[in-house]
């Protein structure tokens, strides 16, 4: 039995990854089920769709349990949100059920609080001091921990110090089959996630379009995502005269995304660090070449000689040598390239091999017979939903402010 335990809204990698190990042991009628809330007025979440939603539309509702969450919830403290999903994996998730909480501390941390009666496996899926920190902090009540690949393990090590639990390395995976090749490849550059600078360097797209341009390389790069970056994007675009080489597209489904990663001959990740990118994943699958700095994951791939022909690294921040990249991957018409990097996907990243490996690692970890001292914070709980109250009011008084000076 396998339970992941999401936080309320989509937010891509993360969320997306959970809901496509969810459904895979779904559709091979493994006994798993999906953990989240709904939040009532959606203070931090407002553009994005529920994963409540998402999912019970992909399968009818099926071992997906829920409850709404309000004020207290969304304003509240850490204790408090853990209780609440600590009271929903009681309530709908057998003992010794397997737990995989998704990024949100809030969810270890409910975890934690259901030690004695269940196995708790935490995701490590960035290369970034917070999941050192969460490992660090809850490996006393965890059961084992997967990260997302070599670099993610080996620095889990360093900065989480001496962690006596199982872990593994096991990357993230995605449908396969709902990616494919469209039969002509354009010379169009895809580029996917959050637009912001500390750790997707979105900017870079910039002068690397620049020097594209300066080549006289017919080329167009879409943009896909949003953050708090995209206005400063927009201004550079116009700045530089790129409005033709550089299309800005905004938050897009899923569906959209993937039709444009059919048609794309190449996707640009310009990342600081990551995990193991769901786009890289998504673009192999699609018959994408990759142009990548060298950041965990992406790097798993430089041993495998197949693999290498579609996927070419760059230093973080090298954009000249990234153009040059990209130019010989805009010059390549071999139509067996699509099929390398499918094959690539299919072998690294096919979800029904990542769940493989966690069914085998849970069924591993429930041998292990650990006496869990539980911490259970009540009075935690108790502050946090009167902080939630406050908060509220203070939310609603300053609207009321606005909405009279208006």
């Amino acid at each position: 039995m396998i339970a992941f335990i999401c936080h309320p809204f989509h937010r891509g990698g993360v969320t997306d990854w959970m809901m496509e190990g969810f459904l895979e042991l779904q559709k091979r009628n493994y006994t798993s089920y999906f953990i989240t809330v709904q939040p009532t007025h959606g203070f931090f979440g407002k553009d994005r769709p529920l994963m409540l939603d998402i999912v019970g539309q992909k399968n009818n509702n099926k071992d997906l349990f829920s409850e709404k969450a309000g004020t207290s919830f969304e304003l509240g403290n850490n204790s408090y949100k853990a209780l609440r999903y600590a009271n929903i994996i009681k309530k709908n998730v057998p003992k010794g059920a397997v737990l995989i909480p998704s990024d949100d501390e809030a969810l270890w941390q409910a975890c934690t609080y259901l030690a004695r009666d269940y196995k708790t496996i935490g995701v490590l899926h960035s290369d970034e001091a917070y999941y050192y920190t969460l490992l660090k902090k809850y490996s006393p009540y965890l059961s084992g921990y997967v990260s997302v690949s070599n670099r993610v393990a080996d620095n889990a090590k360093n900065e989480a110090g001496s962690i006596e639990i199982e872990n593994r390395v096991i990357p993230c995976g995605i449908d396969i089959s709902q990616f494919t090749p469209g039969r002509v490849k354009k010379n169009m550059i895809l580029w996917v996630g959050r637009l912001e600078k500390r750790q997707k360097r979105v900017l870079d797209v910039i002068p690397i379009a620049k020097s594209l341009k300066e080549k006289n390389v017919s080329f167009t790069i879409r943009v896909y995502g949003t953050g708090d970056q995209f206005e400063t994007l927009q201004e550079q675009v116009k700045e530089n005269a790129l409005e033709r080489e550089i299309e800005l597209m905004g938050w897009r489904s899923k569906k959209e995304i993937s039709d444009a990663l059919s048609e794309a001959k190449v996707l640009l990740q310009t990342s600081n660090f990551e995990g193991m990118s769901v786009a890289v994943m998504e673009g192999l699958a699609s018959g994408c070449e990759v142009v990548s700095t060298r950041v965990s994951g992406v790097e798993d791939l430089e041993n495998d000689m197949e693999a290498k022909k579609v996927v070419r690294l760059y230093e973080t921040g090298n954009t000249e040598e990234a153009a040059k990249l990209l130019v010989d991957c805009l010059h390549d018409e071999s139509a067996e390239t699509a099929n390398i990097a499918v094959a690539t996907a299919k072998k690294y990243y096919g979800i029904e091999s990542c769940m493989n490996a966690y069914i085998e690692f849970g069924e591993e970890i429930k041998k292990s017979s650990v006496h869990y001292k539980i911490n259970f914070p009540a009075y935690k709980s108790l502050q946090s939903m009167l902080v939630g109250q406050i908060r509220y009011i203070k939310w609603k008084l300053r609207n009321l402010n606005l909405f009279c000076a208006g």
